[in-house]
């Protein structure tokens, strides 16, 4: 596959940046000075600070974007649908980390981090339960990581009250993706900045649509047929390969790199005192 020259020159830009990141979260992280407000925001939840929150969902996103550079610079394939279950993994982990660093007020900061806490205590303890045939001692080890989750989320819920936020509630909280994609793109790109609705319009088509290819949804494929792409047989029936345009892979690309790039600015900007 040759890559068109314009997309080529924006994907070197891209990846040279990526490459620089990857290298970045294979050293020691920059952990927050003393004084900073990222070192005051870890201190509302130690058991999971906003610090880590946020950290974690950089090295997600980061990973699957270097994971997306190597695969496209390796193969020179564009595969109609893997890049985009890959790149929605990097727009995940993105807006975390945007949406817990970039607010003003550090009660929404923390907040958000202790959903992310939340959701990851739940998500944990789901997966455990689900495990059967246990030997009686990894029965004991499971019910133990059990017992401290469970203290964990009553640490949290208890963080959520001195909050202003019902702690009573927490058992129920879920993180929902669509809202923390949401809210990150609009942090990040205020409307009064340029290209803003542009960019948050596109980006929520592009959760969407990456949502769609990761749960191999039919019409997520069938979207991607194009005029040409029918094959009529003599028998009356039809078949259609699916194809995904340079454009909207770099689009899909773009998006959670813009994210993280924020994301960086804001990290090493609260970690300073």
């Amino acid at each position: 596959m040759e890559i068109p020259d314009g997309w080529g020159a924006r994907f070197a830009r891209m990846f040279a940046v990526i490459e620089q990141w990857q290298a970045r979260i294979e050293q020691e992280p920059l952990t927050p000075s003393a004084g900073s407000s990222l070192a005051a925001d870890d201190t509302t939840f130690p058991s999971l600070p906003a610090s880590s929150a946020a950290y974690n969902g950089l090295v997600a996103a980061i990973e699957h974007l270097d994971f997306f550079r190597a695969a496209l610079t390796a193969t020179r394939t564009l595969y109609p649908v893997a890049y985009y279950t890959v790149l929605r993994s990097a727009l995940m982990g993105s807006a975390q980390a945007v949406w817990v660093l970039a607010p003003r007020q550090r009660s929404t900061r923390v907040e958000n981090a202790l959903r992310i806490a939340v959701d990851s205590y739940n998500q944990e303890r789901k997966l455990i339960n689900d495990i059967t045939n246990l030997t009686a001692e990894q029965q004991v080890i499971a019910d133990r990581n059990l017992a401290t989750l469970s203290t964990r989320l009553s640490a949290a819920a208890a963080a959520a009250d001195a909050l202003g936020v019902n702690g009573a509630t927490v058992a129920n909280w879920t993180l929902n993706m669509t809202t923390v994609i949401k809210e990150a793109i609009a942090l990040a790109f205020p409307e009064n900045t340029a290209d803003s609705g542009r960019v948050r319009e596109s980006s929520g088509m592009l959760w969407r649509s990456q949502s769609g290819h990761a749960h191999g949804t039919p019409y997520s494929r069938l979207s991607l047929i194009r005029d040409g792409d029918l094959v009529r047989r003599p028998d009356g029936t039809a078949y259609a390969r699916s194809t995904s345009p340079i454009e909207h892979i770099g689009l899909a690309a773009a998006a959670p790199t813009l994210l993280v790039s924020e994301a960086w600015r804001l990290y090493d900007l609260r970690c300073k005192a």
